[in-house]
């Protein structure tokens, strides 16, 4: 019979042997906050072309992570973010009441852009 601490050490080995196609390679550090997080609101107009997603005029300096809620109406606008360009068709999906998080290398952030068909209120906090 086996140990759970065999059988986990088992598992780790398997994960981490190279043969898997999803494999465990280390665990992620926390980032901490250099400076503190900017929110505000982003209101976009019914098929307006798309608007940055950022909490003030410009990308929040360092920023580490981007966090964006859709608070339309449950059942009103879904967001849709991506480039510039982005649309309902290129967009990913963001309906009302959710949320969309993403983690970026604070050297190098992109602006996000969102679009929607329907008015559309975005809250949005950007963390360094």
């Amino acid at each position: 019979m086996l140990s759970i601490g065999t059988t986990l050490s088992n598992v780790y080995s398997a994960l981490t042997n190279g043969t898997q196609k999803t494999q465990i390679t280390s665990t992620p550090s926390p980032q901490a906050m250099t400076a503190t997080p900017t929110a505000g609101r982003v209101n976009i107009n019914a098929g307006a072309a798309a608007v940055p997603l950022r909490a003030g005029g410009t990308d929040l300096a360092n920023r580490k992570m981007l966090l964006i809620r859709n608070v339309s109406l449950l059942g009103g606008a879904v967001l849709y973010v991506g480039g510039a360009g982005v649309t309902d068709a290129t967009g990913w999906p963001i309906n009302p009441g959710e949320q969309f998080v993403i983690d970026q290398n604070p050297s190098n952030t992109a602006t996000l852009y969102g679009y929607s068909t329907s008015a559309c209120t975005v809250a949005i906090m950007e963390v360094a």
